[in-house]
């Protein structure tokens, strides 16, 4: 099985994931504020029994309500971050556009048909930013200690993010990590989907530039550098997994590998998704 399709089944799992466990707790929600009949089989949790059975403590009850209330809770944050985050950091890269670097590469990559803006700053960065209108964003800094062909490196990685449209998924699979964080299996696969997106944009480099001289080097320059504080946004070029990218460059041959999910892993995720609601039933904690 190629890197794109693992990377696509990693995508639908969280998604599926993720929607399994809101529909659960929306339905949970509506019983309890409604007093719904359980009517919806393997998502009978409601607290109109619990709260008349002896038998199930109190606790259970809050302890369900607590973990509605972090996840959506979360799940706002993030939001709410992602969004500040944008503004502040789109307010800072208009005001230190390379005016006349920007246009110099608009030009030349002008058949990609992908907004390229370079950024007046000694750090080293190269994103691709924008959910719904991806370009790149690379820093002076960065371009200046480049040669001509590393530089093309680092713009077709970008390249490929904003043509995949990275920066919305990765947001979308962060967003479903942050909200549940206590499933392993969500942070597992999150972790290996951003692995193998970067893999991916890698193999894309190598393919077209028909060698992996220059994406290496890249590479290496900045696994020796300090690393770069971390701007929450985008999709940057070395913020995951230097050591499995250059993995790939010294065995191309090999297919794209990344961390695999632990096996305890998606045996706590199965119990938790799986079993719990069939534990309130076996204590009488549901209605038919």
């Amino acid at each position: 099985m190629n890197g794109m399709i693992k990377s696509k089944l990693a995508f639908i799992s969280v998604g599926l994931i993720t929607f399994f466990l809101l529909f659960q707790m929306g339905i949970h929600t509506a019983q309890q504020l409604g007093g719904a009949e359980g009517q919806w089989a393997f998502l009978k949790l409601c607290l109109m029994t619990l709260s008349e059975n002896s038998r199930i403590p109190s606790i259970i009850v809050a302890v369900i309500n607590s973990f509605i209330v972090l996840t959506v809770g979360r799940m706002l944050l993030r939001v709410g971050s992602q969004i500040y985050l944008t503004c502040k950091w789109n307010r800072y890269f208009q005001s230190r556009i390379d005016q006349e670097t920007t246009r110099e590469l608009m030009h030349r990559y002008r058949e990609w048909k992908i907004p390229i803006r370079v950024i007046r700053d000694d750090s080293w960065f190269a994103l691709a930013v924008g959910l719904l209108k991806p370009r790149i964003i690379v820093s002076s800094g960065l371009l200046a200690m480049l040669s001509d062909g590393e530089r093309e490196a680092v713009l077709l990685h970008e390249r490929h993010h904003c043509m995949r449209r990275d920066p919305l998924k990765i947001f979308i699979v962060t967003l479903c990590r942050d909200a549940f964080w206590y499933i392993p299996l969500i942070r597992g696969l999150v972790h290996y989907y951003k692995v193998m997106k970067e893999l991916l944009a890698d193999r894309f480099v190598m393919k077209q530039m028909r060698t992996e001289y220059e994406l290496g080097a890249v590479l290496l320059k900045i696994a020796k550098r300090p690393p770069a504080p971390r701007r929450m946004v985008g999709v940057s070029f070395a913020d995951t997994s230097i050591n499995y990218r250059i993995e790939q460059i010294i065995e191309p041959g090999r297919p794209a590998t990344a961390p695999q999910v632990r096996f305890p892993a998606v045996i706590i995720s199965f119990a938790l998704l799986m079993l719990s609601p069939y534990v309130l039933i076996g204590l009488g904690g549901c209605v038919y």
